[in-house]
Parts: structure tokens; C-alpha cells; sequence
């Protein structure tokens, strides 16, 4: 949904690295199991997070009272499925603003981190969100549509870690460390009132709209034909919403993950083993409506079926 035509980061200014470092441990009980109710270890897809090893975040206040206005209407906003009102004026000035917010929200969720979307900013440059372990599910399973707010679905291919890696990381240290290429879909859905008029920093704070995520089956492609486009087909309900091969405006859809990754900005400067990171929409954001059951066919990729209901 983020994506732009442009991945070329904008010269960005030496920004200093404000965030002092806590660490949350990934847990294999949260996030492994994929919320299908399937053995954790079935087909490999479990998310292997070691217990010794801890992703990197930003130390948010402790207080809510010290917590910054738009966390905390992020966090109300999702208790009681209200839309944040006034994104405009609780926007935060920079990016610096939007990464400590984001890490605040998250944190205060009490989240482990499963995954990051990422994408490239003509403005900014490479900017990232974490996706919440308990918000991902493997195909075949179901998530709870969100009550308000749902914008739609887009189908990425999601690169899965087998080993620990520590940014900045080029593109043979990722593929070293990668032990699997996947479809994914991630569900995507606001905490704004309006998501045309909110102000990017704003978004970015708010996880850049990510509800939840898919995870196909590992492809037993080699690596680098694993991520050779393949045609699709969308079916929501019985009916066809897209059908036709995949692309990403850069041609190569490891572009926005190795900008990201080739950079040390942003509050995780390592990612564990089993965590993986998306390649951004391949087909644009596709409107849907919950409840219903969606399927994705993908060339050379087993196909995933779930519900949102």
C-alpha cells in the first residue's frame, strides 16, 4: 500500500541515534505457532525465535501519563476500535517522531515482533514497521476482521530468516541467512478516521496500517528463482477480485528490504532467526470487505486459503 515508484533514497541528514536500547525477547510460544491450531513444527513454518535471542527497540516511557499524544490515541484507538481523530494535529514533525512512536505503541502492546513491511520514500528513504507475531497465521487458519477501518489485502512474497542478521546487511549476507521464500498476505486496516487525508509520519507511527498477516507454505524454489514473479489469482468469496502476474515498480522486489536492511535507522538494528521481512504490495492494495474467505493462487507456489470472519 506504501510502496512508491521510486526507490531511491532521498539523501538523508545524519540523524542522531536517539533511541536507547531495550531488548524484548521473541517468543517461539507467541509467534510460532501461527494461530492455525496446527502443530507448531508442522512443514518447517514454524517461527524459530531462540529464547537467547532479543530484538533491539526503543526504551519508551514507563508512565502512560509521559506517553507521547499520538501513541497514546494509537492505543486507545485499538482498544475500543474508535478511529484516531486528528491525525493531522497529533502528527509527529519528523521521522525521528514516527519511529518513537511506533516502537512506544508496540512495546505497550506487550507485541513480539514476527516480521517487517517495509518501503522507500522519495522523502524520507527507507522506512520499516514491525508486524506483531499475534496478528500472524499460516494458510488455513482464520483472523478476526477488524470492526472498522479494514482497507484491504495486498500479496507479497516474504523472505524468512533460518539465521540471526544485524543491519546494515547487503544482498548476499540476507540471502546467506534466508532459509525460505514465501507468498504472504498482509491485511491491512487503519486506526485514522480517514486514510487519504493522514499525514505519512502519522501512518508510519500507526505500523503503516498493518492488521495482520498470511504466511504461505516455504517454496522449494532455489532462492533466486523464488523471486521470479509468478501470475496470481485473488479469489474473495467465490469471485475473482485479480488475476494476473505480479510486479513490483523497481523490477526487482528485494529492492525496498535491502535499501532498509543496507541502513541502520530505525529502532531495529538486528533481526532474529525465524522473523521475516516483506517485499511490499505486487499487485497494489485490494479492497475487500470481512467477514470472508480469501485465496491466492500464486505460479509455482502452493496456494493459501484463509479466513478473516
Amino acid at each position: 500500500m506504501f510502496a512508491t515508484r521510486s526507490c531511491k533514497p532521498a539523501a538523508t541528514q545524519n540523524r542522531p541515534n536517539s533511541y536507547p536500547a531495550v531488548y524484548c525477547k521473541s517468543s517461539a510460544s507467541t509467534v510460532g505457532a501461527y494461530k492455525d491450531g496446527a502443530d507448531s513444527t508442522e512443514d518447517g513454518l514454524v517461527l524459530r525465535m531462540s529464547a537467547s535471542l532479543h530484538q533491539r527497540l526503543v526504551q519508551p516511557p514507563e508512565s502512560s501519563k509521559s506517553m507521547l499524544p499520538l501513541t497514546h490515541a494509537l492505543l486507545q484507538a485499538r482498544a475500543s476500535n474508535r478511529p484516531v481523530a486528528g491525525a493531522v494535529t497529533l502528527a509527529p514533525a519528523d521521522l525521528d517522531g514516527a519511529i518513537a512512536i511506533q516502537a512506544e505503541a508496540f512495546k505497550a502492546r506487550g507485541e513480539d515482533v514476527a516480521g517487517w513491511k517495509v518501503a522507500v520514500r522519495p522523502d524520507l528513504g527507507p522506512v520499516a514497521a514491525p508486524i506483531a507475531g499475534s496478528r500472524v497465521i499460516r494458510s488455513g487458519g482464520q483472523l478476526a476482521a477488524p470492526e472498522r477501518g479494514l482497507l484491504g489485502i495486498e500479496i507479497e512474497l516474504a523472505v524468512r530468516l533460518g539465521a540471526p542478521i544485524r543491519r546494515p546487511i547487503d544482498r548476499a549476507g540476507l540471502l546467506a541467512a534466508a532459509d525460505a521464500v514465501l507468498v504472504g498476505v498482509e491485511i491491512c486496516a487503519t486506526r485514522f478516521t480517514d486514510v487519504r487525508s493522514t499525514p505519512f509520519l502519522a501512518l508510519l507511527a500507526d505500523d503503516m496500517s498493518n492488521y495482520g498477516y498470511v504466511m504461505g507454505e516455504a517454496s522449494s524454489l532455489e532462492k533466486p528463482a523464488a523471486f521470479e514473479l509468478p501470475r496470481c489469482q485473488v479469489v474473495v468469496n467465490g469471485s475473482e477480485i485479480f488475476s494476473g502476474p505480479l510486479s513490483h515498480p523497481d523490477g526487482d522486489p528485494l529492492t525496498p528490504a535491502l535499501t532498509w536492511l543496507g541502513t541502520s535507522d530505525g529502532w531495529a538494528t538486528s533481526l532474529d532467526a525465524g522473523q521475516f521481512i516483506t517485499t511490499g504490495a505486487l499487485c497494489g492494495l485490494l479492497p475487500i470487505a470481512g467477514p470472508c474467505q480469501i485465496e491466492v493462487l500464486a505460479e509455482r507456489f502452493v496456494p493459501i486459503r484463509f479466513w478473516l470472519t
